[in-house]
């Protein structure tokens, strides 16, 4: 479907998509689905880029006119024949299929970070309540698109498509592919979302994640209704609401007062030495892996050296931390106001200030310290002036405090470098995101606790002193 090159006429074109189609229909048992993932013919995504045949705009033109500019331009007829959704659901009836679903993409059916039922009013609206576009683009299509079931089908980028030989259910009205360890199902008539752990390798500790600390957090995270290790899913109540800003300083205070109880019920006190040298010993076996790796390990090891150097005897605190905790997990709920945090897959034992340097730097802030003064960081120039307002933080703060921030945000820096590794492994086509957030963190060590620390910002006093 989609592109023809040795056929002339449209006529030709349809008929071959027709065959095509009552081929699979008659190959499968009953029951059975067929899944397409094709373009929509109207989609906005054609405005900046070609069509298969390689011709702009064609797609929304009439099929004669299209013809009349390919043969004009390129020497060769108009072969691109992909359908809106009404175009698509007729085609696939004629077919034989008794049954169509139609699903929307964004942004488009390669990558989908989300999917949404067409057939379903409620799922093009809910999805700004169940706070899933997360990009300032992705907002605005959607707060178009949410006005009309109709717009929605018509100004799709792309479609899945699952048409059924015989009767079909599908469970969910939106799917939704975040951090690359699972697919949220949202089926919004039962109000659940359950939770697909996609790598086998972490199902056992994901699900472990989610389960952990759940009696202390309760007041603060999704109701837990279900836990299934074999089929690697877990159910959760929907929450709906709004994703928390800067300005919800006093609810973000909120979260972590809670999350403060739970450090303290967890506690557990190690030396430096012995807790880095686990974490070296796990590094050297990922370190086989490609080039690109062995670069990044170096630089965990540089930060081993360091605190190696400084820090060995000292002793810290490690506990159990959220793992996550960012503004886009963050979700203040509609009627109540009050705060949820969201997304417990990568809750595990970690250093006592894990948490609050995850929040630091991934929610473009420098925490609870002041955030309102921070709203003008953009994220193109994140990193280096996040580093900067660290470096002025950590010179209005006495010397013992100054050095334990120091040894605490090393072994952040470290155990984030740790964790994503232990990611790529499972999941390599992850590599080019997290790659990047760890070249932002090495930069970050790099201007806050590497040897360059006493050079910055007015020749801050070296924490050796």
């Amino acid at each position: 479907m989609g592109y023809y090159e040795n056929k002339e006429t449209p006529k030709e074109v349809i008929n071959s998509q027709l065959t095509a189609l009552k081929n699979c229909y008659s190959s499968l048992k009953r029951d059975g689905v067929l899944v397409i993932a094709i373009e929509n013919r109207f989609a906005p995504y054609f405005l900046r880029f070609p069509d298969h045949g390689g011709s702009y705009f064609t797609s929304f033109l009439p099929r004669k006119l299209s013809n009349i500019i390919t043969k004009t331009f390129h020497k060769r007829p108009y072969n691109t024949y992909t359908y809106d959704y009404y175009g698509y659901k007729n085609l696939l009836m004629k077919a034989g299929f008794e049954n169509v679903y139609i699903y929307g993409c964004w942004p488009l059916y390669r990558k989908p970070r989300i999917i949404y039922n067409l057939e379903n009013d409620d799922a093009i609206k809910s999805l700004f309540a169940l706070n899933l576009p997360k990009t300032r683009i992705g907002k605005a299509y959607f707060k178009i698109v949410s006005k009309s079931l109709i717009l929605a089908k018509m100004l799709a980028n792309s479609y899945i498509i699952f048409a059924f030989k015989g009767k079909g259910r599908l469970l969910g009205d939106i799917l939704y592919s975040g951090n690359g360890l699972g697919v949220k199902i949202f089926d919004l008539k039962n109000k659940i979302v359950i939770t697909k752990v996609r790598p086998k390798k972490l199902a056992k500790a994901i699900l472990k994640g989610v389960k952990n600390m759940y009696e202390d957090r309760k007041t603060i995270s999704p109701k837990l209704k279900h836990i299934d290790h074999d089929k690697r899913i877990y159910v959760e109540e929907i929450v709906y609401g709004r994703q928390a800003t800067l300005n919800d300083a006093e609810n973000i205070l909120g979260l972590f007062n809670v999350m403060c109880g739970i450090y303290k019920r967890y506690a557990q006190g190690v030396i430096v030495s012995e807790y880095i040298g686990k974490i070296r010993e796990k590094l050297r076996l990922i370190s086989k892996e490609s080039l690109e790796n062995r670069i990044l390990i170096n630089q965990a090891n540089k930060i081993i050296d360091y605190l190696s150097l400084n820090y060995k005897d000292e002793k810290i605190i490690v506990t159990k931390v959220h793992g996550d905790f960012h503004l886009g997990n963050i979700l203040i709920k509609e009627k109540t106001n009050n705060p949820v945090l969201l997304d417990w897959e990568a809750s595990r034992t970690c250093s006592l200030l894990y948490d609050y340097f995850t929040f630091w730097m991934l929610a473009h802030s420098v925490g609870l310290i002041n955030l309102k003064n921070l709203i003008e960081i953009t994220p193109k120039k994140l990193p280096e002036q996040l580093a900067l307002k660290i470096i002025d933080h950590f010179k209005t703060i006495d010397n013992k405090v100054q050095r334990k921030m120091h040894l605490y945000f090393n072994l952040f820096l470290l155990e984030r470098i740790f964790y994503k590794f232990t990611l790529l492994k499972a999941i390599p086509y992850l590599r080019d995101l997290v790659t990047k957030e760890l070249q932002h963190q090495i930069f970050l060590w790099k201007h806050i606790s590497g040897p360059q620390f006493s050079e910055n910002r007015d020749q801050l006093k070296n924490t050796e002193n």
